[in-house]
Formats: C-alpha cells, sequence, structure tokens
C-alpha cells in the first residue's frame, strides 16, 4: 500500500483568545482514530516570519506582456490568503446593510500587507475581487457591491429563496412586541408567505434544498479557486442564515432533511486544500423570541395566537440549527464561529488574526489502507489554559484510483469550471502564453503550461509513468458570446529520462486559433483525469487588422 503525507493547520490560543507563538513540535501529539502518530513535519508560521522572507521575494508579481497565471498577484511575504464570502442568498436584505458596513470598516483599518480576496454568493457565487493586497483596490469592489441595486431592494415578494420564515419571525415578532414595522405591505406579504406554506409545507423543503445546494456548491467552487495557494486560508463567510443543518432533532421541520454527509463533504474538500470556514453571523445579537404573559392576543389580532407561536418556535428551531451549522464546520475545517455578538468586525478580525500565526503539522498514516473511510485526528498541546482549533478528520479515499463515477463527476466539474463567470480554479498551477499573428504565422498560438509536481503520475511497467490530463480552451468575443473552442486529451508514458527531464520544468501543450481582427477572451483549463484536480485562468488576445 502506498502512504502520504496528513497535514494539520493549528491556530494555538490562550484563555483571551490570542494566538500563541513559539511553540515545537515536541509540544505537540497527533492521534488518528485514537491511535499515536508521529510527527514527520513541522512548521510555525507567524506574521514575524511572513515579514522576514519579504527581502527574499523578486519581483515574480510582474508578468510578461502575452503572459497568464491562475495564481494572481498572492504575495506569500504577506501572509495567508484571506477569502471573504459576502453571503445574500441566505441573508434578508434588511440585515445586508449591516453586513457591508462592517466589512468596509474593517477593510478601512487593513494594512497594505495582507492577501485577501471577496466573493459574493446570490443565485450564482461571483467574484468580487481577486486575490489582491492593496486595501484601496478591496475598499473600491466593495463599493460597488453597495452601489448594486438588487443588493439594496427591500424585501418583497422577490426575495432569495427562503426569506419567508425570517420574514414571518420579524413580523409577529415585532406585533408581539408592540414594535411597529417599516410597513403594512410587509406584514401582508409575510401572512401570505405563511399560508402558503401551511398548505404547501414542501415548498420551504423545497426552499431549503436550493439553497443548501447553492451554499455547498459555492463553498466548493471557493475551494478550488484558492486551493493552490500555499499554505492555510481563511474563508470569511458572513451570513444572517447557515442552511445546511446537520441535526435531524432541530431541524425545524417533522420531515426537513438532514444534511450531515453533504457538509461533511465539503467540510473534507475545504480541509484538503487547508480552508478553515470562519462563520459570521451578522445579525448580531439576537436571543430566542418568546412571548410574555402581558402579551395581548386581542390587540394584535390575526398576528397573535397559536399561529404566532407556531412561527416563533419554527425561527428559534431554525436559529438554534444555524448555530449548529456555525459550530459543525467551523470545528471540522479548523476554524471558529462567531454568532451573538454586535461587533461582526471583531470576527473579522479574529479570522485574520488566527490565519495570520499557525502551526503546519504533517505525519504519515500507520494505518495505510485507503479505504475511503472517515478518519478521526485529535490534537493535544502541551500548555496550561491553551486551546487548539484544527481539522477534525478527513476521508482516506485513494485519489491515484479513481472511479467511473468520480472520473464523470470531475468531468462535468471540469466544464462547470469554464464558464468565464466562474472563480479560476488554482488546485493545478497554470501559466500560458499567448502569441497573436504575425508576419511569420497567421494563427494565434495558446502555449498552456501546467506544473508537473502537481499532476499524478502512476507508475507503469519498464519504469515509466503514466500522466492522464484534458486540455480545453474557449474562444469568446467582445459581446461575451463563445466563438469556437478546442479540446485535446494529452496521454503520456513517460521514460524514466523523460520524466526527469519534465520535473525539472513544466508540461507544455499547444493550441492554434484562426481568429478576425478583434478583441478576444479566451478561457483556458486544464484537468487532471486522474485525480480530478483542476486549473483554469482567463487570457485576452488581440488580433490586429492586416496591413
Amino acid at each position: 500500500m502506498t502512504s502520504r503525507m496528513v497535514l494539520v493547520d493549528a491556530v494555538v490560543t490562550d484563555g483571551s483568545g490570542k494566538p500563541v507563538s513559539g511553540l515545537k513540535a515536541e509540544d505537540f501529539k497527533v492521534r488518528e482514530e485514537g491511535k499515536p502518530q508521529t510527527i514527520r513535519a513541522f512548521g510555525a508560521r507567524s506574521p514575524e516570519l511572513f515579514r522576514q522572507q519579504t527581502a527574499a521575494v523578486s519581483s515574480m508579481h510582474t508578468l510578461p506582456v502575452g503572459m497568464f497565471t491562475n495564481l494572481t498577484d498572492f504575495h506569500p511575504e504577506y501572509g495567508p490568503l484571506t477569502i471573504i464570502l459576502i453571503d445574500s442568498l441566505n441573508t434578508p436584505s434588511f440585515d445586508q446593510p449591516a453586513m457591508r458596513d462592517a466589512l468596509i470598516k474593517y477593510l478601512q483599518g487593513v494594512g497594505p500587507q495582507q492577501n485577501v480576496a471577496i466573493f459574493s454568493l446570490g443565485i450564482r457565487l461571483g467574484l468580487v475581487q481577486n486575490v489582491n493586497s492593496d486595501p484601496r483596490i478591496l475598499q473600491e469592489a466593495l463599493k460597488r457591491i453597495a452601489s448594486d441595486p438588487s443588493l439594496r431592494k427591500k424585501r418583497t415578494k422577490t426575495s432569495a429563496p427562503g426569506d419567508s420564515e425570517d420574514t414571518q419571525a420579524r413580523v409577529l415578532a415585532a406585533n408581539l412586541l408592540g414594535v411597529s414595522t417599516e410597513d403594512d405591505k410587509e406584514r401582508q406579504i409575510a401572512m401570505m408567505q405563511n399560508s402558503v406554506l401551511e398548505a404547501f409545507p414542501d415548498q420551504g423543503i423545497i426552499q431549503t434544498d436550493s439553497r443548501v445546494h447553492l451554499t455547498l456548491a459555492a463553498l466548493q467552487k471557493i475551494s478550488r479557486n484558492v486551493g493552490g495557494y500555499p499554505g492555510r486560508k481563511n474563508l470569511i463567510w458572513l451570513s444572517a442564515g447557515f442552511p445546511l443543518s446537520v441535526d435531524p432533532t432541530i431541524a425545524g421541520l417533522a420531515n426537513a432533511r438532514n444534511y450531515q454527509q453533504e457538509v461533511q463533504d465539503t467540510a473534507n474538500l475545504l480541509t484538503n486544500n487547508e480552508v478553515a470556514v470562519y462563520p459570521v453571523d451578522v445579525r448580531g445579537l439576537v436571543g430566542m423570541l418568546l412571548p410574555d404573559a402581558s402579551f395581548d392576543v386581542q390587540r394584535h389580532g390575526s398576528f397573535g395566537g397559536p399561529a404566532a407561536t407556531n412561527v416563533l418556535r419554527a425561527r428559534n428551531s431554525a436559529l438554534g440549527a444555524s448555530h449548529n451549522t456555525m459550530d459543525h464546520l467551523a470545528e471540522q475545517t479548523g476554524g471558529r464561529a462567531f454568532y451573538n455578538r454586535n461587533d461582526i468586525d471583531h470576527g473579522i478580525e479574529t479570522s485574520v488574526r488566527d490565519g495570520s500565526t499557525y502551526y503546519s503539522i504533517g505525519y504519515y498514516p500507520t494505518d495505510r489502507n485507503w479505504d475511503g473511510k472517515f478518519r478521526k485526528i485529535e490534537l493535544d498541546v502541551t500548555g496550561k489554559g491553551l486551546h487548539v482549533h484544527y481539522r477534525r478528520g478527513y476521508f482516506a479515499s485513494d485519489i491515484t484510483h479513481l472511479t467511473p463515477e468520480e472520473r464523470e463527476a470531475g468531468h462535468k466539474e471540469f466544464l462547470a469550471s469554464m464558464a468565464l463567470d466562474a472563480p479560476s480554479a488554482t488546485l493545478l498551477p497554470l501559466a500560458s502564453r499567448i502569441t497573436p499573428p504575425d508576419k511569420q504565422h497567421p494563427q494565434v498560438f495558446v502555449d498552456i503550461g501546467v506544473d508537473p509536481h502537481t499532476v499524478i503520475f502512476e507508475p507503469r511497467p519498464n519504469n515509466r509513468q503514466e500522466g492522464q490530463l484534458e486540455f480545453a480552451t474557449i474562444v469568446i468575443d467582445a459581446n461575451g458570446k463563445p466563438l469556437t473552442s478546442k479540446s485535446n486529451t494529452l496521454n503520456t508514458e513517460l521514460t524514466p529520462e523523460t520524466f526527469a527531464r519534465v520535473m525539472k520544468g513544466n508540461l507544455i501543450v499547444r493550441q492554434e486559433f484562426d481568429l478576425a481582427p478583434g478583441s478576444y477572451l479566451l478561457r483556458i483549463g486544464v484537468h487532471d483525469m486522474k485525480s480530478n484536480q483542476i486549473g483554469t485562468l482567463t487570457a485576452k488576445v488581440e488580433v490586429a487588422a492586416a496591413n
């Protein structure tokens, strides 16, 4: 049986929640399924160490004309990558201004040396700002979000799926407490939605299913987008609703689905790519809503009585499920959850601080049977009053032997990742040189290079090494319309001499296109068919008119 190293990133904090630095490998003990493991690799990461690396970094961030890469503007000397996800899908519109204001407040205090990427989640995942370390650019990106009319609309019948339960609860709670809401129309909408859900309870489940699938798909895309960047990555998930129930006893509906397996699979993908999740509940301080003895049913008319109690009970149950899911996902990936606080920026600051001081621990499992089962990891640290945050386990999957179903799923994911609006995938680091036509050749040359160290090669007879890669390029005109595409599969069985030569450079494939004069976008992707790892990027080319 083969073996591979399991990496565990650990954030150690003291009693006040501050990161602890200066620990050694001997201060940690690792167990897998209760069995002690030997630490074979250890590294400490801190702001001081990152700053020491600054002098050694060259001008590697400036690419020559015509060169493109999917690892954009990442400065390793500035520390780990922070990913901010602004979740509008699961956040009612009246909570979104506070979410954006807190984020802007935080970014106004960000120094010039921090790697940050910003995503937004609506009906689909959007890349607001690719990896960047300039706070002015990041703030401008957030201003674009704040000025987007679709994010400033009042909640109406076209609200995001799943708003209805929260709408009812807030409206009914306001009436129970004698507090006026924004207008009567919203109360009427809430009552109509409540009537619909009572008459057709399956609609609520369908809405939740839709949100869960969209949310999990977004987390998985982000994981693939940032997986190629080195070291630990922190995903700060700003939302007012985490619909991924992992506990059927608090799901809120008698026949509600349990999403534990889907959440676990997503958490596994995140941890494999060293992404720790920090869910931040932007609702701030939210307590349980319960009517007291002073409540006057007659005064509140149809909003009182059993109907109000049922909606409040549903909201309390949903709130508990939401916080339970936040804790579960954070625990599984090595992050921390923040809720019932009125300082959203505190959660953001803590998340970034955690990512700046951590330890990387590696071990080879004593159990070398890669049977696909989940294995529990336990990590202890020596020291009084210390707490450690780390991934709680992994699936022992043999990535070099995919099933036919896994191969088909990987191909479909590759096709989806080739969409122009999909975030670039980085699990396969790519570089591409685009050469426009000249007097010697009338075609556009697209040279695609892959880092061979990220490709899975399988041993074959006579010491040969076999790899299987799928290359694709889509040409898109200035109006966003796909014009043409090319796809080819590279099956390699390399001799020892050729393999050694390839490992010193890049695997390069050339594609040629005949294009009329004009401006074009190229969506370029590579799929490792043995591991399902993907790399994609977007390039530009200008074809001049012939003289």
